[in-house]
């Protein structure tokens, strides 16, 4: 350590006459301003997903927040063809689930089927759950089979 401060003494760094050129200081004003552009379109790129992703989960929230609604319609209704028939974000065919022209973010489609589960038939009804979100650019599709009412 001694040995280094002997020789800065003796380069005498500090009140040394010599700067940088114009040069070096160009350099490294292209090399800070190339970092400083690419931090910043990083950051952009970031905040951007981050909304969209936050788009995303409150899609994904009003999708789980239907299928919570049409399981407990389809197991305490006597007709729960009728209640959902009847809700605005019903449409008839599957197809229209993917049909922009149509109004509402979040669309829902079922069908009665039957599965079976160890040999034993369930009758329930498939249901698919659409919702929009960017400006029906992205959606989230949910697809559950619930069992009906017995």
């Amino acid at each position: 350590m001694a040995k280094v401060v002997r020789n800065m003494r003796r380069y005498n760094f500090f009140n040394s006459e010599k700067g940088l050129t114009l040069v070096e200081v160009l350099v490294a004003m292209a090399i800070l301003s190339i970092v400083v552009v690419a931090f910043t379109q990083l950051m952009g790129w970031s905040f951007t997903n981050i909304f969209i992703q936050g788009n995303k989960s409150k899609a994904t929230a009003a999708a789980a927040e239907k299928i919570d609604f049409l399981t407990y319609v389809i197991s305490t209704s006597d007709t729960p063809e009728d209640v959902m028939e009847s809700d605005e974000e019903w449409v008839a065919q599957f197809d229209d689930l993917f049909d922009m022209e149509l109004p509402g973010e979040r669309r829902f489609y079922y069908e009665a089927v039957e599965n079976s589960l160890d040999e034993t038939i369930v009758d329930g009804y498939n249901v698919t759950v659409v919702v929009y979100y960017q400006d029906y650019r992205f959606h989230v599709l949910f697809e559950q089979f619930i069992d009906k009412k017995d």
